[in-house]
């Protein structure tokens, strides 16, 4: 109820306030001024009787008479004093020496200046300007476009007017402007109150399998609840493996019941099955009333979208974990989406090639996307844990060079490339080396075994299927691989890099900005085989290349790709929508705040 009051206060509220308690200072100020004599006629009937009005209260006792003579003489003052002022008091002094009774200067900005000369009103001016922009910059002023502007005219109207007409005497004019800068700020208030309340996030996506997407859902929902929020896990289709390891971390993971997910495999059922799962969804939804909900992949996306707006769920996240190739292939998908990112408070990517896209390609604005890359546990995946004796259960002999490559066996992935571009360079491959497949067979393996086999590199070749021990598997591999034809940022690479590999990445999606070329690996154009062996052999018969571009890789992750840092961006994000506070700016150029961009100990010419 909070975030929701203060959504519809505006700024439009607060003035109609201030407008109607200055309208009333006004109806009594005019009611206790001279102005309601000019209304009588016996002084209308005769110019002089006006002259005399306007000489009396210039001049002689009246309000405005006694604030032009504080005025006048305050201004005498400065100009015979002009640096340092005539001091503290002295028109007060001197107004008591000449007509027995006080009077002080009734405008502040003349009497700094008249008692305190130009460096007095210099050190207050700058003093009240620090104020204004410390309150600009910490948004104690949540105004937006021409609403600053409104505030300043009104001021420097009641400013310049207070200066000659006690209508609008100073402390109506400070009390004015303190309420502008005091309603704003504790809004502000009461929303940073609402922020560190800890906001409840559902999460919706396709399944829980083994997949990029699926193991960052996984890791942040556990790092949220280790955290003290409440993170939910929709899972539209499946659970899947995965939801096993969420569950014992705490998270509640809601998924069809199994019988029903094995029948959704029917072609015939499908369709029954996500109507099922949105129906479900909307309920979901209104019952737990969540503070975010959060979209990961684009199936999940249509159905938890749709779902949100029937529910009336007040905030929405949709995450693009790729590049959006797939939208050519499935115009219906895409015209799904473009319907539905307007409904969405933020559109986040995770890589800036993949923001790129959403702004240009699909017309979503900045003021609306962020940035938030992937994160890795570093200590899980850490050279430390490596045991060469691990090898053995792997089948692959311990003074083997191995390269690994973790990426479910799909065309896209480029594992042909991967054969074709090794074959190409055999020549200049160490004696032994031993490539790793780790990932699912979603239907290519069969495909690359052939390959293997035609290429005469069926002997160097391990095909490890889909693996829970993958931190294991990288610490006893040499040399880390992504050779991708499209890809959004890739965890695979990012857990080639904490576990210190070199990594060869081919230049799509978030690569080249998680692999920087020549200092953590080597980038090479996406479906060249022949550049893609040549990197490899690179590495493979260079040692000391290989360790030092490792060292560099992991240090790379720790600064700036870390599972805390990634976790923190979205707790960050998720407390600025709980609050309804403006949108932190995620979008940032990494490449100019890494301190590794700019090393001069480069690994390839040093």
């Amino acid at each position: 109820m909070v975030a929701l009051s203060l959504k519809t206060i505006r700024f439009r509220d607060l003035s109609l306030w201030l407008a109607l308690g200055l309208a009333t200072i006004v109806v009594f100020e005019v009611l206790n001024s001279n102005l309601p004599s000019l209304l009588f006629p016996s002084l209308t009937q005769n110019p002089r009787n006006i002259e005399l009005f306007f000489t009396r209260s210039l001049f002689e006792d009246s309000n405005d008479g006694l604030r032009l003579q504080s005025l006048l003489g305050g201004l005498d003052l400065w100009l015979k004093y002009p640096l340092f002022g005539a001091g503290l008091g002295v028109f007060i002094q001197q107004r008591m020496a000449e007509f027995g009774e006080p009077l002080v200067i009734h405008n502040s900005a003349m009497w700094i200046l008249a008692e305190l000369g130009l460096v007095g009103f210099a050190t207050f001016a700058t003093g009240f300007f620090l104020m204004v922009k410390n309150a600009w910059v910490r948004r104690l002023l949540p105004l937006e476009g021409r609403q600053h502007v409104l505030l300043l005219l009104l001021a420097a109207m009641m400013a310049v007017h207070a200066t000659f007409h006690d209508m609008f005497f100073q402390r109506t004019f400070w009390f004015f402007l303190g309420a502008c800068l005091a309603v704003p700020a504790a809004l502000v208030r009461l929303r940073l109150v609402q922020r560190y309340k800890k906001p409840s996030i559902l999460y919706v996506i396709g399944s829980l399998h083994r997949g990029g997407a699926e193991i960052h859902v996984a890791g942040i929902a556990a790092g949220l609840k280790a955290h003290g929020m409440d993170p939910v896990i929709y899972c539209t289709a499946t659970a899947g493996p995965l939801a096993g390891g969420a569950k014992a971390a705490g998270i509640e993971v809601i998924a069809p019941n199994s019988l029903w997910a094995a029948a959704g495999r029917w072609r015939l059922v499908r369709g029954g099955m996500v109507v099922f799962s949105a129906i479900r969804l909307v309920k979901t939804l209104r019952e737990r009333d969540p503070t975010v909900v959060h979209f990961f992949l684009p199936e999940a996306y249509i159905i938890g979208g749709i779902a949100a707006i029937l529910a009336h769920s007040p905030r929405r996240i949709m995450s693009r974990r790729s590049l959006n190739d797939y939208r050519s292939r499935r115009p219906l998908l895409a015209a799904a989406e473009t319907f539905l990112h307007p409904t969405m408070d933020v559109v986040l990517g995770n890589s800036m090639q993949v923001v790129r896209q959403l702004h240009e390609g699909e017309a979503i604005p900045l003021s609306r996307l962020g940035l938030i890359y992937n994160g890795v546990d570093s200590e899980r995946f850490s050279p430390d844990i490596a045991d060469i004796s691990y090898r053995d259960r792997l089948g692959i002999a311990r003074d083997t060079l191995v390269i690994t490559i973790v990426a479910n066996l799909i065309p896209y992935k480029g594992h042909a490339d991967l054969l074709t571009g090794i074959s190409s360079v055999l020549a200049d491959m160490p004696e032994k080396w031993c490539l790793a497949v780790v990932g699912r067979d979603d239907g290519e393996g069969e495909v690359l075994k052939s390959l293997a086999a035609r290429v005469g590199l069926q002997d160097n070749i391990v095909f490890l299927g889909e693996r829970d021990d993958t931190a294991k598997i990288l610490a006893v591999s040499d040399i880390g691989i992504n050779a991708s034809h499209e890809e959004g940022f890739s965890n695979a690479v990012l857990e080639c890099m904490a576990a210190a590999l070199p990594m060869v990445v081919t230049d799509v999606g978030g690569n080249p900005e998680a692999v920087y070329d020549g200092k953590t690996g080597f980038v090479v154009l996406p479906r060249s085989p022949t550049e893609l062996g040549r990197a490899i052999a690179r590495l493979a018969t260079d040692k000391a290349l290989r360790q030092k571009m490792g060292r560099f890789g992991r240090e790379r992750v720790l600064a700036n790709f870390s599972a805390s840092v990634c976790l923190g961006h979205y707790a960050m994000l998720y407390r600025d929508l709980a609050a309804n506070l403006p949108q932190a700016e995620y979008i940032s150029t990494l490449q100019s705040t890494d301190p590794f961009w700019n090393r001069t100990d480069d690994p390839v010419s040093g």
